[in-house]
């Protein structure tokens, strides 16, 4: 995978993120990886200013969210996502 191809960021998880179970909630996993993705799409060197030039957007087709582990409270993060056959 190109590395441009690929974007990361590093979060730590904060108390509004956390469910009754302790751990951060499903619905926080999904909004880590919505900005990630729109940051993303907004820094990458080649579809960014395409994006401008021809006045169009990008339409999600699908998703994958991979849990590797349920953080708890400041523990750190990192969330990843990659754009597929560019």
């Amino acid at each position: 995978m190109e590395e441009s191809n690929m974007y990361e960021m590093k979060r730590t998880v904060n108390c509004s993120q956390i469910g009754s179970h302790g751990i951060i909630r499903n619905s926080c996993l999904v909004d880590l990886l919505q900005d990630c993705s729109v940051i993303h799409l907004d820094t990458h060197p080649v579809m960014s200013p395409v994006f401008v030039e021809e006045n169009c957007v990008m339409f999600l087709v699908s998703r994958q969210l991979d849990i590797v582990c349920r953080p708890e409270q400041n523990e750190k993060l990192t969330v990843k996502t990659w754009t597929y056959e560019l």
